[in-house]
């Protein structure tokens, strides 16, 4: 529901190609651990960003100035940001069962 935070995932990953981790503190550890990961993608698969809102007007218009000048918008990024959101869940989960 962040807009900064999934604008920034976005361009972090899928414009500058950088490497971003999944940091989760340790009582949101054991519930994503606990839970089905279908639910799981349900969730991730969720995220509208149409519905994110920033804290102040200013970065919002900001913001949604950048995400429509990207090709295909916020349809192309919001699908990108949760592919990339599934795929961190999925790489905490496996490195979790390799290093507990």
């Amino acid at each position: 529901r962040r807009l900064w935070t999934l604008y920034e995932l976005f361009v972090a990953r899928i414009v500058l190609g950088l490497t971003v981790d999944l940091a989760i503190m340790e009582t949101g550890r054991a519930k994503l651990v606990a839970a089905p990961l279908g639910e799981v993608a349900r969730c991730i698969k969720a995220v509208n960003i149409k519905n994110a809102r920033a804290t102040y007007q200013s970065d919002q218009i900001a913001i949604w100035t950048k995400i429509n000048a990207v090709p295909g918008g916020a349809d192309f990024m919001g699908a990108q940001v949760a592919e990339l959101l599934l795929q961190l869940v999925v790489d905490l989960l496996r490195d979790l069962q390799t290093h507990g």
